[in-house]
């Protein structure tokens, strides 16, 4: 039953596929099929293909192979066995492009008039192939650079497969197929015979004949009396009609190619210089040298002199005059380091241009022919520049100037004008005029050389005249009429320089001007200028001022100085002389200050006995009046302070020895009283500043040694609190105060106490010494929210910024005395009194710190 089932079913199957067979369309396009490679040995292999189906004739049909699996038909190898009628197997021998070691990829084909088939590849690893067969060399003979055929067996198609040598030489190749090659002679084959050779894969197979080169034959040259430039004619045979294949040499020195046939050479005579006049012309074809056996006659250039004009300058022409000289080729002609343009060339003459950019007098002139082929040197000289005048022949800054002369540069820039030592703005110019700006910087005069001098310098040449003269400045008037630190100083007149370079000079100062037109000047009147050499007191005198321009001097009559005139003069110094002091001599006094007055209480008299006296000064009277002499007793270096309308002093020495009592004072009543005791206890010489609410005291001379105690006085419970405790020990220091707490100078330290945070800190120091002992006189003082600084044995004053932690110097004093006074009353601080001499010294001054700087 099993077996009868399938018989049925196979039955089935069969008319099934019968019945499909009979509806499949015939196909347009043939059938290929690709077997496998057989009889592969080092020489080659054999390859097997079937045309299984074709609707049309075969008109070509082979196998293509390659190493790289992708088979392109451009770049594989192809063995094409002609046309073929039907369909049917086909075998091919394949001896040639198989590189042993490698898998080689092969497809059958075969083509119709209208389809292209490839069967699927084949891969074997191939042994090898045979070496390339060479027959012949079509042409055998030629030159070098010419394509011949290369014909015979086992090429390639593939060119990168391919090397071809002519000897060791290898050439070009430009086509191949697998039984011709088409190269080019090797352009550097120089051998007469050369084998030719080519490797596929590393087998080689060489010619059975030699390639020969074809020797060139010279039969004439002409002509035979020759010159640079000259046409040579070479007539003879064989000659290579490629001009990198032709040479020609004369005398040993290359000729340029002008034309060229197998039998005519046309060469350009090159300039040189042999050792011969008779020279040998030799022709090189195809690298085979040959010499014609006569010898021919060459006329070397030779230049005889350079003719020119008699003097020469930028732009003039330069005639070179010789015999033979080349009308052809290179030819280089230099000034110095410059060239120069030729303008023309003959057998007899060469022109050339004095270059514009020359800048040396003395240069040698250089003909140099193709680079050294002849050389020709000389010296030349370029003029020097004339000026025979100048107009207008007086000017001013600013105005135009005509300088009229010869040999200048035709280029503006190049003609460098200068008014004494300093240059001028040239904007035109050429050959003999100049038009030119005198700048302000024109009249910076030297000692040595005047304004009044002009000079035009060319290069390396310079061209001076003294025909012309700079016009000096001149007052007119001046605004005001008296000279005074308090107004500028307007002086009106014409040709002054719109520059900065105008000066007064006054009491041997020069000033500046601030601003300035050539008719008018203003400068800012200075203390140094105007004191007349004494600059700390007012005074009132006549000076005489003038004008100068640039570095003028009077003693020097071409500088650029004006007239002078005669000025009156009220200078007001920064000290002012008031009334002399009335009583006795007084050294280390308290002071205090209330509103206007100031008060001295003791010190130490001329009899250096101590003093109990007290003396008013009224500032807005400037007048000295005796009050009642102090209650608590004759006493010197104690403090003295005010507060709220009061006056305080106390502590210090007397005749018993040092005091630790205080003292206050009502100005209403002229009255004293006496408060509790300094907690501090006895001392002299402290410090005292006020500063808010509350006076601050500290410090002490060397008889309190090491004493750090610092007291805050609250003048409305009239009690001491200790506070924190000095950074060092303050034997002479000096207080003044801020806005931004107390400040204590002994030199060489200056200490901040701030009382919101009861504590010190160091700031900057004045940079001021005392002989080493500090600032004993001294004087602090505090306003304005700056603190002041008198030192008495430096005579200076300076200025503290708490906001910027600096000082600076304002003024100094002139007068010497020693133990003076100072205090200060509002804006102004007075000073004086004191000795000088071993006398009493009664001179008081007063200074307005509102006019610094002084």
């Amino acid at each position: 039953m099993v077996k009868n089932t399938f018989k049925i079913l196979a039955l089935l199957l069969l008319l099934t596929m019968c019945e499909q067979k009979e509806k499949i369309q015939p196909r347009p396009y043939p059938r290929v099929r690709t077997f496998s490679v057989t009889e592969i040995t080092p020489k080659g292999a054999v390859f097997h293909g079937e045309v299984i189906y074709t609707p049309s004739p075969i008109t070509d049909y082979g196998f293509v192979w390659s190493y790289n699996p992708n088979l392109n038909p451009y770049e594989s190898e192809v063995l094409s066995l002609g046309s073929l009628a039907s369909a049917g197997k086909f075998e091919a021998r394949i001896e040639r492009s198989l590189k042993a070691g490698y898998t080689y990829y092969v497809r059958a084909y075969a083509k119709t008039s209208n389809y292209e088939v490839y069967g699927d590849p084949i891969t074997f690893l191939s042994l090898g192939s045979d070496a390339p067969v060479i027959t012949k060399l079509d042409p055998p003979t030629g030159r070098t650079s010419d394509t011949i055929r290369v014909v015979g067996k086992n090429f390639s198609k593939i060119t990168s497969n391919i090397q071809v040598r002519f000897d060791t030489l290898k050439s070009k190749l430009v086509e191949a197929t697998d039984s011709v090659l088409r190269v080019i002679v090797p352009p550097t084959l120089s051998i007469p015979s050369a084998f030719v050779s080519v490797s596929v894969f590393g087998n080689v197979g060489t010619s059975p004949m030699p390639f020969e080169l074809i020797a060139p034959t010279l039969t004439s040259v002409a002509p035979s009396l020759i010159s640079a430039c000259d046409t040579l004619h070479i007539t003879g045979s064989d000659f290579s009609t490629l001009p990198d294949n032709l040479k020609v040499t004369l005398g040993g020195t290359s000729c340029r190619i002008l034309s060229v046939s197998s039998t005519d050479v046309y060469a350009l005579v090159p300039s040189f210089t042999p050792g011969s006049s008779a020279v040998i012309v030799e022709l090189t074809s195809s690298n085979i040298k040959v010499a014609y056996p006569n010898t021919i006659t060459y006329k070397a250039p030779s230049v005889s002199a350079l003719s020119s004009p008699s003097i020469i300058t930028y732009l003039d022409t330069l005639v070179f005059t010789g015999v033979n000289l080349p009308t052809c080729g290179l030819l280089s002609v230099t000034l110095g380091t410059f060239s120069a343009a030729t303008v023309s060339r003959t057998k007899t003459t060469i022109k050339a241009i004095v270059p514009q950019t020359l800048t040396n007098t003395n240069n040698t002139v250089k003909l140099d022919f193709d680079n050294g082929a002849y050389v020709y040197e000389t010296n030349f000289s370029l003029a020097t520049p004339v000026i025979s005048s100048i107009s207008p022949s007086t000017s001013t800054f600013f105005e135009e100037i005509t300088i009229t002369g010869n040999y200048f540069h035709p280029v503006a820039a190049s003609n460098i004008v200068y008014v004494g030592n300093y240059r001028a703005i040239t904007f035109s110019g050429n050959r003999t005029k100049i038009r030119a700006y005198i700048t302000m910087n024109s009249v910076l005069c030297s000692e040595n050389n005047s304004c009044n001098q002009v000079s035009v310098v060319v290069g390396d040449r310079v061209a001076e005249s003294t025909a012309f003269s700079l016009r000096k400045p001149n007052i007119n008037s001046i605004s005001p009429l008296t000279l005074s630190i308090a107004e500028p100083l307007t002086i009106d007149g014409n040709d002054f320089a719109p520059g900065p370079q105008n000066y007064l000079y006054l009491n041997g100062y020069r000033l500046l001007a601030s601003t300035y037109t050539p008719t008018s000047l203003t400068f800012n009147m200075t203390r140094n200028a105007l004191s007349n050499n004494n600059p700390y007191f007012s005074s009132s005198y006549t000076a005489s001022i003038w004008v100068s321009v640039g570095n003028a001097d009077p003693s020097r009559p071409n500088s650029l100085y004006s007239n002078s005139i005669n000025v009156p003069v009220n200078y007001e110094g920064p000290w002012t002389l008031m009334n002399a002091y009335s009583g006795n001599y007084h050294s280390g006094s308290l002071t205090f200050s209330i509103n206007d007055k100031a008060y001295l209480v003791g010190g130490l008299n001329e009899l250096n006995a101590l003093s109990a006296e007290v003396w008013e000064y009224d500032s807005s009277q400037d007048s000295w009046r005796q009050l009642a002499d102090f209650p608590g007793g004759a006493r010197m270096k104690g403090m003295g302070f005010s507060h709220n309308g009061l006056g305080y002093v106390g502590l210090g020495q007397g005749n018993l020895g040092l005091y630790h009592d205080v003292w206050e004072f009502n100005p209403a009543t002229e009255s004293w009283t006496q408060m509790s005791d300094f907690t501090g206890g006895a001392r002299k010489s402290p410090f005292a500043f006020t500063t808010g609410d509350y006076t601050y005291v500290g410090g002490s001379d060397a008889e309190v040694s090491g004493a750090l105690d610092f007291w805050q006085f609250d003048p409305a419970t009239k009690t001491w609190n200790r506070k924190a405790d000095l950074p060092k020990p303050f034997y002479k220091g000096i207080a003044f105060n801020t806005n931004t707490g107390g400040y204590v100078v002994e030199l060489p330290q200056v200490w901040n106490y701030n009382p919101a945070t009861n504590s010190w800190t160091e700031v900057a120091n004045p940079g001021i010494s005392a002989g080493g002992i500090g600032v004993y006189h001294a004087t602090g003082l505090g306003t304005w929210d700056r603190g002041f600084l008198f030192s008495e044995v430096s005579n200076q004053f300076f200025m503290y910024d708490p906001y910027q932690n600096n000082w600076t110097f304002m003024v100094s004093i002139n007068p010497t005395a020693l133990g003076r006074t100072g205090f200060t009353i509002g804006r102004f601080f007075y000073y004086g009194l004191g000795r000088s001499g071993g006398f009493p010294n009664t001179e008081f001054y007063k200074l307005d710190m509102a006019n610094y700087p002084y």
